[in-house]
Parts: structure tokens; sequence; C-alpha cells
């Protein structure tokens, strides 16, 4: 997931720069990048540049993916808060300015 995140979110990235951005040894990284692409999720394009330098970006199939996911995700997150006091509710969403600065200082940490 954090392979298809990258790359969604910087399309061109390289295999090297996955691996430095995940702190994870390249060949794992290129061992990830040949499944997704077999099945579907990542194209590799060479470089304009320099054509010994291959770039991934996601494919539709990976982007549908990523809606449907996302869209699984909001809609269990709704139906867990309707289950829970006003109150709780309130909380929650008192609590979310926090969390958010809270996410953006680990981004910030820890770039992805």
């Amino acid at each position: 997931m954090e392979v298809l995140k990258l790359v969604d979110s910087r399309p061109g990235i390289t295999v090297r720069e996955i691996a430095e951005a995940l702190r994870m040894q390249p060949n794992n990284v290129s061992t990830l990048v040949s499944h997704l692409t077999k099945d579907g999720f990542l194209d590799r394009r060479a470089d304009p540049t320099d054509g010994r330098v291959i770039q991934l970006h996601p494919t539709a199939k990976m982007r549908a993916a990523s809606t449907e996911l996302a869209d699984r995700l909001d809609a269990g997150v709704s139906d867990a808060l309707a289950t829970l006091s006003e109150q709780s509710r309130a909380r929650i969403a008192a609590a979310l300015p926090d969390l958010r600065a809270l996410a953006e200082v680990l981004g910030a940490q820890n770039p992805i």
C-alpha cells in the first residue's frame, strides 16, 4: 500500500526513490513493483530525459481500486460513528483539529 501511495502522490518516482522514502532495500522494492506492474496497478515508463531510468506511474486500475478502498473506509467510519452517542461524536469532532496537526507533524518527520 505504501508503494502505491507514493506512486500515486509522486507519478514518475523511481524504485530507488521509493526505497529511500520507505527505508527499504531497492531489490525488495523492485520485487514489489514487478508484482504490482504484473497485476496492472503500476505502469513503467522510460524517463524522457534519460532512457536508462524507469519511472513509475499509477494506472487506471490502481486509481479505481484506491477510490473504492477510500469509499469503503469512509462508509465503515460513518457506520461506526453512527453507533456512538452524540456526546462521543462531539468529542471526536472536537479532537479532529489536534489530530490533523499531529498527522502533519508526523508526516513532516517521515514524509512518504
